[in-house]
């Protein structure tokens, strides 16, 4: 009789060792896809930020050398007062524009899915329990 209510004991216990097994095991596989996305993630947003950037900066330097040309000729033309007013003016619009375009570009992170795998990790360090409470 005791060989019997040992043996359920020990499969119980060997039952629970492969649950905390297999959820180790899968704490891993999660763990290592959330840094695999993670460097993903960085090289696609590096990527992005590179494109924009030297968009960016063809097209200031486009506007800056027309308007330059345009300050020149002001210059030449013995204008100085409305070359100044140019100068300002040109500074200004560039500041604004680099500003949008900073505001565009918005978070380098992708909130939800870094949310996502948080939430995910948390799930598989405790499966009976929601991450979200």
């Amino acid at each position: 009789m005791s060989e019997v209510t040992t043996e359920p004991a020990q499969s119980s216990t060997s039952t629970t060792e492969q649950v905390k097994e297999r959820v180790d095991e899968r704490t891993q596989q999660l763990q290592e896809k959330a840094s695999q996305a993670k460097v993903r993630t960085r090289e696609r947003l590096r990527e992005q930020i590179d494109r924009r950037s030297r968009e960016t900066g063809e097209q200031m330097t486009s506007t800056a050398s027309a308007l330059r040309q345009t300050s020149e000729q002001l210059h030449g033309d013995q204008r100085e007062p409305q070359a100044r007013v140019l100068n300002a003016a040109i500074a200004g619009l560039l500041y604004l524009r680099g500003k949008r375009r900073v505001e565009e570009a918005g978070s380098p992170v992708p909130e939800q899915t870094v949310e996502t795998v948080k939430e995910d990790v948390q799930w598989a360090k405790h499966p009976t329990t929601s991450a979200k409470t």
